[in-house]
């Protein structure tokens, strides 16, 4: 008989809650690192306007982030009254118009793919709205070696919206409602613009982008950019509104006179566009001190020319 004398004991339970604290770490870990889901897709989803018997073709990324190889399988199918169909069609159902050769690949660690599907719409379309899906069915590629299985097996969606439409070529959805600047003079380098955008047509949506320009008199672009963030498409009487600071004395300008600001708003689904323009006056803060430092010496100059005359007079 062995004998285990008190120190030996708590050793050995020392021990033992060592290794079972060990292992339900090492499991909750392995849980939480091979059950999320790693894969990015760029873009997110996609919005376009097509007309009955048109075709399109685009594509879409998708990138494994994960720390495993990960295996898809790519089934298409459509969303109805927020109800997700993937089998059983009719023939007029919109997720025949996708058409995807590779549905069955692998994505290493760190490896991206490019996946490009057409659009077919028949002739017999019906105007309206419909929201076909690119569904992946994702599972790691291999098992896992400490748990023998799969960790990953989920279901994600590459959503598509679909404007179908006689007479898309012939209204220009997006409506600029509200371009200005907080001041008409800024002597300060700082000032805010305001934007506002709104749908204003009942037979389609929008999907609009902007690009913003500062200009000078001579009409010289003195600083762009891209709006996007945040624009999605607007629905009817939808509106979207940004606010954005620009600071002039990162432009470097070192004149004083009148600036133009303007934004080109483009509807991505009609391909028609919006100019908007608004005008400010600008006078550089360096031109302020240096006048504030002439005003101040001809201030003491005159008085002291008060002085010596009031001195000579008595």
């Amino acid at each position: 008989m062995i004998k285990i004398n008190p120190k030996q004991n708590l050793q050995i339970i020392s021990f033992v809650t060592f290794l079972s604290f060990f292992l339900i770490s090492n499991i909750y870990h392995i849980s939480k690192t091979y059950a999320s889901n790693g894969i990015e897709i760029s873009p997110a989803s996609e919005t376009l306007s097509l007309k009955p018997g048109n075709n399109s073709i685009k594509s879409f990324i998708i990138k494994n982030n994960d720390a495993f190889d990960v295996a898809f399988n790519i089934k298409l199918g459509e969303i109805i009254d927020n109800i997700t169909l993937l089998e059983n069609f009719p023939n007029d159902n919109s997720a025949n118009w996708v058409k995807i050769n590779n549905t069955l690949f692998t994505l290493k660690v760190g490896e991206s793919k490019e996946i490009t599907y057409t659009l077919n719409i028949p002739n017999s379309s019906p105007n309206g709205i419909y929201y076909p899906l690119i569904a992946m069915h994702i599972t790691q590629a291999q098992l896992h070696p400490l748990t023998d299985t799969a960790l990953l097996d989920e279901n994600i969606a590459y959503k598509l919206k679909i404007q179908v439409s006689n007479d898309t070529s012939n209204f220009n959805a997006i409506k600029i409602s509200t371009f200005n600047i907080n001041k008409t003079l800024v002597i300060d380098n700082q000032c805010t613009f305001n934007i506002i955008l709104e749908n204003a047509n009942p037979k389609q949506f929008s999907k609009p982008i902007i690009y913003f320009h500062i200009l000078d008199a001579n009409n010289s672009i003195i600083t762009q950019s891209i709006i996007n963030e945040g624009l999605d498409s607007l629905n009817l009487d939808q509106k979207w509104e940004k606010n954005f600071n620009i600071d002039f004395s990162q432009l470097k300008i070192n004149s004083i006179g009148q600036f133009k600001s303007e934004i080109l708003v483009v509807d991505t689904i009609t391909n028609k566009s919006l100019i908007q323009k608004v005008s400010f006056y600008f006078i550089p803060s360096q031109y302020i001190l240096i006048t504030f430092i002439i005003i101040t010496i001809l201030i003491v100059l005159l008085l002291k020319v008060r002085a010596s005359r009031k001195k000579n007079n008595n």
